[in-house]
């Protein structure tokens, strides 16, 4: 995660994400993306049901460092996604940001959403504070079959838990 996430939005946001993952079914499979200066597969493909507290460890050590490389992130994890999926498969992606893409240079906003579009993924995005890019977040949803919500530290488990609820626990972050 970005340098711009440090102190209490970070500990909401890691707060938010072990309880997404606590909640999802033991069958649900995940990937986490971390974005910073590189986007970096944290977590690739597990499968939560016999290593969920290994992804929720995986998760408590995300650190916020770094640019935000955003657009290259989720272009990634549509790649990951059009890889793996099979026709069984409902992918989602969850994207929380508390700015703008500062640093991507493989993929822009459109050609992110297009990526997901190909590979069949729906993109949730979360302008997480004030200062994140809202416009382009919310554009970014729409464009991939997704919602756009405004979160912080008081809300962020509360989306989760929503985002969780709507796909019956089959919605991870990342994937």
């Amino acid at each position: 995660t970005s340098g711009s996430m440090r102190g209490s939005k970070m500990e909401g946001m890691l707060e938010a994400a072990v309880s997404f993952v606590e909640q999802m079914g033991d069958d649900d499979t995940i990937s986490i993306i971390a974005f910073s200066t590189e986007p970096e597969l944290i977590a690739n493909q597990i499968n939560i049901g016999e290593n969920r507290e290994k992804v929720v460890r995986a998760v408590q050590n995300l650190q916020a460092q770094g640019d935000t490389t955003l657009f290259d992130a989720i272009g990634d994890g549509a790649n990951l996604i059009a890889e793996t999926t099979t026709i069984d498969t409902t992918n989602a992606m969850v994207v929380l940001t508390d700015g703008q893409d500062t640093r991507s240079y493989r993929f822009t906003s459109g050609s992110a959403a297009q990526a997901a579009l190909a590979s069949n993924a729906t993109v949730f995005t979360i302008a997480y504070g004030n200062d994140a890019d809202e416009q382009t977040l919310s554009s970014l949803a729409t464009q991939a079959n997704g919602n756009f919500y405004q979160g912080d530290e008081a809300s962020i488990v509360a989306i989760y838990e929503e985002m969780s609820a709507a796909f019956g626990g089959s919605v991870g972050v990342g994937r």
